[in-house]
């Protein structure tokens, strides 16, 4: 009764943290013309950091040159963290054997470690981790035995702090899964809240029936960060930019009930940065590509476009990305009043009602300057 499907939670917080003006569907009807080419590349523009000009060279070098961390593959050892993590006892699911698909391609399904049963009421552990750690997927569960006789009103309430629980859970994650903490972003000071950290609620009634609710959780979530240094070229709020790969943790005052890592992708930086380099964008280059991209999607007037710069990832066969400097888009929509009938067909449809969010990388391809030369 007492188990909560944290899954859920995370996943919730992440989608409220990136809502966006509501819009309707791709696929709805749409009364209002798209935004008018030329307000669409007025509202780049003004959205594009101003670090970003018609000569990115040094920009892109320096974001090239971030600190990295080592990686995953490197510093988690699946035999000590199954000793630690489950102790005596614990069970290799046997398809932790199977490490290539038929096709010869790199098996996705992650290894599981555990002990005891993941049916029932009884205590329950569970170690995951991929099997190609360069993708950087960890995961573990640990389930207390179940009170049949626990009740709301004697449910305890956490009492550790959000800066307690955010110094726990790294503790953890660098301790038991080798997170590295050089790629985990400290937050700039004076910032209202320097701790990503949520507290989870059970509401229900006391025994006079008023309405309570009480703090069970705390819920960590880590964004990775690498640290780039760009307060060197006057942008002070830029030294850490968000990159590939997330954590959390969900743990109260007895310990860690679950914690996982996704995607956190071992990263490697191009053999001649600054050969690379040179293949940066132009400010009017940026402009063009993204209005072009947001052209091809236009179902509507556009309401305002965040621009930011992050360090993205392009993947390789052995499980690897190439970092790559790059800006995010997020694009709001307008927000318009829908009738009954297209309310019911959206809820019918279960439509996403989302705005968008892209990558643009900051660098041209090889293939893209061969092209231009041609």
């Amino acid at each position: 009764m007492m188990n909560l499907h944290y899954e859920y939670w995370l996943r919730l917080l992440l989608m409220a943290a990136l809502a966006y003006v509501p819009a309707t569907r791709a696929d709805e009807p749409v009364k209002e013309p798209p935004t008018d080419p030329q307000t669409l590349l007025r509202l780049i523009d003004e959205a594009l950091p101003p670090l970003i000009t018609d000569d990115n060279t040094k920009l892109v070098a320096q974001m090239y040159a971030a600190r990295l961390g080592k990686p995953v593959r490197e510093t988690f050892d699946p035999t000590l963290a199954v000793s630690r993590l489950l102790g005596r006892g614990a069970r290799l699911d046997p398809n932790c054997r199977k490490l290539v698909t038929q096709s010869g391609d790199p098996d996705p399904t992650p290894c599981r470690a555990f002990l005891g049963t993941p049916e029932g009421t009884g205590p329950y552990k569970e170690l995951s981790y991929a099997k190609h750690l360069q993708t950087g997927d960890l995961g573990f569960v640990d389930r207390t035995a179940q009170d049949p006789d626990l009740t709301f009103d004697k449910l305890p309430p956490v009492k550790m702090s959000d800066e307690e629980a955010y110094a726990n859970a790294k503790d953890w994650l660098a301790g038991n899964f080798g997170l590295p903490m050089e790629e985990v972003p400290t937050a700039p000071a004076g910032v209202p809240n320097p701790f990503p950290v949520k507290t989870i609620e059970l509401a229900g009634m006391d025994l006079g029936g008023k309405l309570v609710q009480v703090p069970v959780d705390k819920l960590v979530m880590i964004q990775r960060g690498l640290f780039v240094g760009l307060g060197k070229l006057g942008q002070g709020d830029l030294d850490w930019l968000p990159a590939p790969g997330k954590a959390f943790m969900v743990l109260d005052d007895s310990g860690v009930k679950q914690a996982g890592v996704r995607a956190w992708q071992e990263l490697v930086a191009p053999p001649n940065p600054d050969e690379a380099a040179r293949l940066a964008k132009t400010r009017s280059e940026l402009v063009a590509e993204i209005a072009e991209q947001l052209a091809g999607m236009a179902r509507g007037p556009i309401d305002h476009i965040l621009i930011g710069l992050v360090i993205g990832a392009s993947p390789h066969e052995d499980g690897t990305a190439l970092l790559l400097p790059a800006v995010q888009v997020s694009v709001s929509p307008v927000a318009r009043d829908l009738d009954e009938e297209q309310q019911e067909k959206l809820a019918t449809m279960q439509a996403s009602t989302a705005g968008r969010v892209m990558e643009i990388a900051l660098v041209h391809s090889v293939d893209d300057t061969s092209a231009e030369g041609d």
